[in-house]
């Protein structure tokens, strides 16, 4: 999710609270759900984003807004966390239960190095832009040879810009300067001056050229560029859950990918509604985005029409591709093993 790429916390003492349970009981019967019984307490799922406006809470919104997990017979629970550090650090100890979106690296990591992990779905598909300064002359791949790339060194989009520069002729290392910086200095420090270009999250990358486009553009789209070299279709960010609290809730998570699924469908069919409730206020169930920005995400788009676009496909279709992905980190030295797939794909 690639929702900030910043140092992986600690893995000492992993523990885990008790499975949250609500308190309404739902008859299976009468609602049609599968899988809950008469008297059994609302399964409670508590998933993280960073702020409202964040990819990691637009999905999430929608869902609770129309309530497509009431209608499936769970409760999501969106829980706020401000920092990286904090947005890692709570989920490994077992703080919250899941991810609504989040890149194979970074989770793969996790799980190698022994936290529960499991992929469930893959939920979103979305553009991750190379935003330059207009005074760098960058307007292709080709013209990041002799630049200045501020990014985080450690994370999946450095390994996957060493592969699309490879598509240019160009050595990421030898040709061209890596600046590393964590995800959330990029925008500061690319407004200073201090590099010609970073990669960047969808919606910062739109803010930042929509603040200033006399100055910044963005000249490709790293996501495509990245799926391109690897020789995938598409690359996706995935909805992870908790292993222990998948191996509790089995007979929920085929509801959860349903209401995940309804979202997609949501936003497929009903863009304009969506930005709509994206833009509006906490206050009345929405995200608080800036509604340029909310737009060009699911209305306009960027680069000849790339948007954002969710999805519910279960992880077990993309394992093959996963663990492609995967062992590229692992080429790379990011990865020192492979996650076992037993666990770190979900199966239902």
């Amino acid at each position: 999710m690639s929702q900030g790429e910043s140092k992986l916390p600690g893995m000492n003492a992993i523990s885990r609270r008790g499975a949250l349970q609500g308190s309404a009981a739902l008859m299976a019967g009468t609602l049609g759900v599968p899988g809950l019984s008469f008297g059994q307490a609302t399964p409670k799922l508590a998933g993280v984003s960073f702020s409202l406006s964040s990819i990691s809470s637009q999905g999430a919104t929608i869902i609770k807004k129309l309530g497509f997990d009431k209608k499936h017979g769970w409760d999501l629970d969106v829980v706020v966390r401000t920092s990286t550090e904090a947005y890692y650090n709570d989920f490994v100890s077992g703080g919250f239960d899941a991810w609504h979106v989040g890149g194979v690296y970074i989770m793969g990591r996790l799980a190698s190095r022994g936290v529960p992990i499991t992929l469930v779905a893959a939920t979103l598909r979305y553009p991750y832009p190379m935003v330059a300064s207009t005074e760098s002359g960058i307007k292709s791949i080709a013209d990041l040879k002799g630049k200045k790339i501020g990014m985080d060194r450690a994370g999946y989009m450095y390994v996957g810009l060493v592969e699309i520069a490879k598509t240019a002729g160009i050595d990421l290392e030898k040709d061209c300067q890596v600046v590393n910086m964590g995800l959330l200095q990029t925008i500061p420090r690319l407004q200073r001056g201090d590099v010609d270009a970073s990669p960047m999250l969808f919606e910062q990358g739109l803010q930042v050229v929509q603040d200033a486009p006399d100055k910044f553009h963005i000249p490709f789209d790293c996501d495509l560029e990245r799926a391109r070299a690897f020789g995938a279709k598409a690359l996706y960010q995935y909805l992870a859950i908790r292993t222990d609290w998948v191996e509790a809730n089995k007979a929920v998570i085929p509801n959860i990918v349903a209401s995940y699924r309804d979202m997609a469908d949501f936003f497929r069919a009903n863009a304009p509604e969506a930005v709509k409730i994206l833009s509006s206020s906490k206050d009345q169930g929405g995200a608080e985005m800036r509604p340029p920005i909310a737009a060009a995400m699911y209305l306009t788009g960027i680069l000849g029409g790339l948007k954002t676009v969710w999805t519910a496909i279960p992880a077990a279709e993309q394992e093959d591709d996963i663990f492609k992905e995967l062992e590229k980190y692992k080429d790379s030295n990011l990865l020192d093993k492979l996650p076992d797939r037993k666990t770190f794909v979900h199966r239902g």
